[in-house]
């Protein structure tokens, strides 16, 4: 069975170019749930994978409950700027004379965007 899990892990790593997070999650979906997987608990999933078996829990239910292991949406930091305002600081970044992101953020102040 180890090295199944091996060449399991191996396949994940060449076939699907994600991010070592996601990968995990779907690993931990495979180890529980895959018909040809070996089908263990949650608790020897997280020792196994050096996690909590809360997590292991969590993505296990978010995969029951939706079929994927994405992030829900609406999650993480929102955007503290605008397209416009993007625009605004890379012109005066690329300027002639080099700038600090301080110097930047003065500037946009001053002209009243930020």
């Amino acid at each position: 069975m180890i090295e199944y899990l091996i060449f399991f892990r191996k396949y994940l790593d060449c076939i699907f170019k994600m991010s070592l997070i996601y990968k995990k999650r779907w690993e931990i979906v495979f180890l529980s749930k895959h018909p040809k997987g070996p089908k263990m608990n949650p608790v020897a999933i997280a020792k196994y994978l050096k996690i909590s078996s809360d997590t292991v829990r969590l993505w296990i239910k978010r995969y029951e409950e939706t079929g994927a292991v994405d992030d829900l949406p609406g999650r993480g930091r929102h955007r503290a700027t605008t397209k416009q305002q993007d625009a605004q600081i890379l012109k005066l970044a690329d300027g002639e004379e080099p700038i600090s992101a301080t110097e930047i953020a003065l500037a946009m102040a001053k002209k009243g965007t930020f």
